[in-house]
């Protein structure tokens, strides 16, 4: 695992969360993705360009409607279309500013990024099946129950370049 690109997901994600909903989730580095929960709601982008691969976005039910109720400013107690969507965006700032970062210090040229798509996970997210290119997971924690992970890929190795 890069140590810088590790680093520019933390920062990446501890930046929107603050400014977005108004606080922090802690980095939780003892966290492998293999110990992550197996439910939450996923967002996945396509990253094509001067780097192609592949970034995911997982949040635990709990945390993503917590995170939904500070931005709707309205109560969220269960996933609904709602959640949905304000996971697609907060996972959509967090992965283009990684991008965007990636970019600049990589010198890798124009990288695009599709829009997610987000869904509720019901069971194991399986990283192995593109075996062109290895996972880069960074888990953070809000409190005990609430996880939210960012792992990105790179089929050409410019985000493990980086």
């Amino acid at each position: 695992m890069k140590k810088d690109l590790v680093e520019i997901i933390e920062r990446a994600t501890q930046d929107v969360m603050t400014t977005m909903v108004g606080f922090g989730v802690q980095c939780d580095r003892a966290l492998s993705p293999e110990q992550l929960p197996d439910t939450g709601v996923l967002s996945t982008f396509t990253l094509d360009g001067a780097a192609s691969g592949t970034a995911i976005v997982v949040c635990s039910p709990a945390l993503a409607c917590r995170i939904t109720s500070l931005m709707l400013q309205t109560e969220c107690n269960a996933v609904n279309a709602d959640v949905l969507d304000a996971m697609g965006e907060i996972a959509n700032m967090i992965v283009g500013n990684v991008k965007n970062v990636v970019e600049a210090e990589a010198d890798a040229g124009r990288v695009t990024l599709s829009t997610p798509t987000v869904r509720v996970l019901g069971g194991a997210l399986n990283q192995e099946g593109d075996t062109k290119s290895e996972f880069i997971t960074v888990a953070f924690r809000y409190n005990q129950s609430s996880f939210l992970s960012v792992s990105f890929s790179s089929q050409d190795g410019v985000f493990q370049r980086v």
